[in-house]
């Protein structure tokens, strides 16, 4: 039979939070905070979640955790137009990366 030490949980890093974006101090421009937010989600998110997948099945740290793109300043104030910039380029980044993997997913299953 196989001992406890092969059943144990495998630990990983620490998933970070939205809370662990600095809070801003205002400053950062409109246009800014689109496209780090637009570009956060779709380079960062998606690396981070297949640097977890990976790291997971295999056990082990294979993929170093790498940081492509800035995590966005939290902006505190709702109603600002920088905290709308950075939701609207969030939902934009993450739709462009569905996309992306949709594409990448319908080619593997036509290959077939």
């Amino acid at each position: 039979m196989a001992s406890n030490e092969e059943n144990e949980p495998i630990e990983g890093e620490p998933v970070e939070s939205s809370s662990s974006c600095k809070s801003s101090t205002g400053g950062e421009n409109m246009a800014g905070a689109f496209v780090n937010a637009f570009g956060h989600a779709l380079v960062q998110t998606p690396f981070d979640i297949t640097r977890e997948v990976v790291n997971g099945l295999a056990g082990k740290k294979v993929v170093p955790k790498v940081e492509l793109v800035k995590c966005p300043e939290k902006q505190e104030d709702v109603t600002s137009a920088e905290w709308q910039a950075q939701k609207v380029g969030s939902a934009a980044g993450m739709i462009g990366a569905g996309m992306i993997v949709g594409k990448i997913i319908t080619k593997i299953l036509i290959r077939r």
